[in-house]
């Protein structure tokens, strides 16, 4: 089962820091976040010229800008955060990791993205690490910002800049909390709890299974289990955010 995207509710009061833009066409590329662009005719910064944009960085080492639609970029695994959340069962009836792959792979299709898609998540028995294959690739969102140069980038050192970007190329919708500082769904009803753009992972930063709040296995989407997961941010993408199963998360997919 689905939940509603985190959209802005009447009377709510606007809690997300508006995006700090840095220029990106700066002439040391090490002062930039990597981007790697698309060559061709009618590239997809619409220049006429082939490339993909060069694109404006934001939030904790910036990446938070949109596309128009998602950049495939040749020689890369794509990972991307899911425009939809979930309860505790990874949206489906029996739940488990295997739902969870099937959403990531439903959300690529859905943008027009090839390829296999498996969630960054682990459960009580299952590490991330050892579901995932170890990209020697770099890993790209779907704006074409470079996130890590591989795998062993990835689990080493963490994502260069929040993974913010959704299977279409654009940020997440922007968030907001009621008086309480509970996160609003688009109903107004606290539906996304305490966490700030929550992302479901029981997982740590190096792939390795958090078993002690994975809704079940993520089976239960009830508020009788607890679940674990990062928010959105560099530091704590993968870890950092514990809310019952009831409330909804987002997935990180990454491309195999």
């Amino acid at each position: 089962m689905k939940v509603r995207h985190a959209l802005l509710a009447s009377g709510a009061v606007v809690v997300v820091a508006a995006l700090s833009v840095i220029a990106a066409c700066s002439s040391d590329p090490a002062s930039s976040p990597t981007h790697l662009g698309v060559s061709g005719d009618g590239g997809n910064n619409g220049s006429g010229d082939g490339g993909a944009p060069q694109g404006d960085a934001g939030g904790e080492g910036g990446s938070n800008f949109d596309t128009g639609g998602p950049i495939i970029v040749p020689n890369t695994k794509m990972v991307f955060v899911t425009a939809d959340v979930f309860l505790g069962n990874a949206g489906a009836d029996a739940g488990g990791l295997a739902a969870a792959d099937q959403a990531c792979m439903a959300a690529a299709a859905a943008a027009g993205i090839s390829g296999t898609f498996m969630a960054w998540l682990s459960d009580g028995a299952t590490n991330a690490a050892d579901r995932l294959a170890h990209a020697t690739e770099p890993y790209v969102m779907a704006n074409g910002m470079q996130i890590a140069a591989n795998w062993t980038d990835l689990v080493t050192n963490g994502p260069s800049m929040p993974i913010t970007i959704t299977e279409y190329g654009e940020g997440q919708p922007p968030q907001v909390q009621d008086d309480a500082g509970n996160f609003l769904d688009d109903a107004g009803d606290g539906g996304l709890g305490p966490c700030a753009a929550p992302v479901w992972t029981a997982t740590d930063g190096t792939g390795q299974k958090v078993p002690t709040a994975n809704c079940a296995s993520w089976t239960d989407p009830t508020s009788a289990s607890m679940g674990s997961g990062g928010g959105q941010t560099k530091a704590g993408w993968a870890t950092g955010c514990t809310q019952t199963c009831d409330l909804g998360a987002a997935l990180y997919c990454f491309q195999q």
